[in-house]
């Protein structure tokens, strides 16, 4: 029997979102949309459009994602277009714009699956909408990855916790529309603490990334700092210390959208 409350939004897997660090994702994501179709359950794509003048371009001086191709879905994902519920056009970050948000009441959607790119930015965006509407968002990490790469979606993992909630993550083989979740237990003290001494970790990370990057006038120089600042995190933990050399060795990229 399909749980109807329950749906997979797939964020933003567009062609200008799909490179090198985030096109692994891609057939995974594949694989869940024909599994989750397949025994009629609600599908959802959102699709990001930027435009001129947009807020991304005022502040990130970024352009990019404004016609096609760089707009359209991936070509794995089309074959699943015309069956999904809908196709979401979106120019901020999250599935609840005025559409997406209609919709979802409309149809009393109230486990919302979220997947795609990017993790620490549209995937977790649409995570905390859903948890301030009072609905429960589970994350599918392995279905999300990052166009910043694995540090990037591993910090967006981190934040998006802090948010939702430690448990509310899943992985692929688990989302099926047929076997509702139950909601995430209360969080014990351990897991606050362990989540909150990370977060520590990844500040501090950043703080002396964000020192080892000013200053910085050329690649070359870009290379050196990247090289000290691994010397002055290698204590860290792993996942906080990969989030700091990514952010040192991509600090020239303002281009970017976050």
């Amino acid at each position: 029997m399909i749980n109807r409350s329950a749906v997979l939004a797939v964020v933003d897997v567009q062609n200008g979102f799909v490179r090198e660090e985030s096109a692994h994702v891609v057939p995974v994501i594949a694989d869940l949309v024909k599994r989750w179709q397949a025994v009629g359950g609600d599908v959802i794509f959102t699709r990001y459009l930027n435009y001129e003048g947009s807020i991304f371009q005022r502040l990130f001086a970024w352009s990019k994602l404004m016609t096609s191709p760089e707009v359209d879905i991936v070509p794995e994902l089309q074959p699943y277009l015309s069956k999904a519920t809908a196709v979401i056009d979106k120019t901020i970050y999250s599935l609840f714009n005025d559409e997406g948000q209609a919709l979802v009441s409309q149809r009393g959607w109230t486990d919302i699956y979220v997947c795609g790119i990017a993790t620490e930015s549209c995937v977790l965006k649409t995570a905390a909408d859903a948890f301030e509407r009072n609905l429960t968002p589970w994350v599918i990490e392995d279905a999300s990855a990052s166009h910043a790469g694995e540090m990037s979606h591993e910090a967006g993992l981190l934040v998006t916790a802090r948010f939702i909630g430690p448990r509310q993550f899943v992985k692929a083989a688990e989302a099926d529309p047929r076997y509702p979740r139950h909601e995430s237990e209360s969080r014990t003290s351990d897991e606050n603490g362990r989540m909150d001494a990370a977060l520590v970790a990844l500040t501090r990370a950043y703080q002396q990334a964000a020192t080892a990057v000013r200053g910085i006038s050329d690649a070359q120089e870009a290379s050196h700092g990247a090289a000290r600042l691994a010397e002055t995190i290698r204590g860290m933990s792993d996942s906080s210390a990969r989030v700091a050399l990514e952010t040192s060795t991509r600090g020239q990229k303002a281009t970017e959208r976050p």
